[in-house]
């Protein structure tokens, strides 16, 4: 039921040159934003790095009625030495929407009518739905030699949402719809550790790179509350 795979995220570190960056940006029909972006390091050789990064925006969608409200908030940090290299992430999400539009499902054996418009939205003014997300991570390395590296991390994630939402469903080719309202709370925890080495070495004229790793992912999803009528 999935696809294997990585992705591979480099989170943002602090340049050698100070950046201050803010971005003020619009999107879809009124919604109006402000990112920013602030980097410095310090220490004689620059070896302490800081990068901020925060972005807010508020408004209405291109669905009539529906309000989305984003804030984002982290802080990198990193420690670059002559042999050890560490760092360090903390962030923030929270996620508001209101009257967002659902999935609109077919009773069996009903005949699609013509979709309406898109821009229209159905949901109830009452409706919502508030995620919030916190996350932390740090990661070390160490030279063993020029050519050997010793590693290990770890990571830590809880989201929190709570939302009114229906769930419609298509009960007649005329466009009756049957509603079924749920209120549900529910936190999700997610955390990762990785711990391995890897080396370089030559045969001859050929060259190699090797590593050994082990890393481990565990995850839990709780419903403590959840209401339907």
């Amino acid at each position: 039921g999935g696809i294997g795979g990585s992705i591979n995220l480099i989170p943002k570190r602090a340049d050698d040159e100070p950046l201050t960056r803010i971005t003020p940006f619009f999107v879809s029909r009124s919604q109006f934003g402000t990112a920013v972006d602030v980097g410095r390091r310090f220490g004689e050789a620059k070896e302490w790095g800081v990068r901020v990064n925060g972005m807010y925006r508020r408004g209405e969608s291109a669905i009539d009625r529906e309000r989305l409200e984003l804030g984002f908030g982290s802080v990198g940090a990193d420690y670059r030495g002559e042999r050890v290299r560490i760092t360090a992430d903390l962030g923030y999400q929270s996620n508001d929407s209101r009257q967002s539009r659902s999935f609109l499902g077919v009773a069996p054996g009903i005949e699609i009518p013509r979709a309406p418009d898109l821009t229209l939205n159905q949901n109830q003014p009452y409706e919502f739905q508030r995620t919030q997300t916190r996350f932390g991570a740090v990661r070390a390395e160490y030279d063993l030699t020029a050519d050997t590296t010793v590693y290990a991390a770890f990571g830590t994630r809880t989201t929190r949402e709570s939302a009114l939402a229906n769930f419609p469903t298509l009960t007649t080719s005329a466009g009756d719809v049957d509603a079924l309202f749920v209120r549900q709370h529910y936190i999700s925890t997610a955390s990762t550790a990785e711990t391995g080495i890897r080396t370089r070495f030559a045969t001859g004229p050929i060259a190699h790179r090797a590593t050994l790793s082990a890393a481990g992912y565990w995850t839990t999803t709780d419903y403590p509350k959840a209401i339907q009528f």
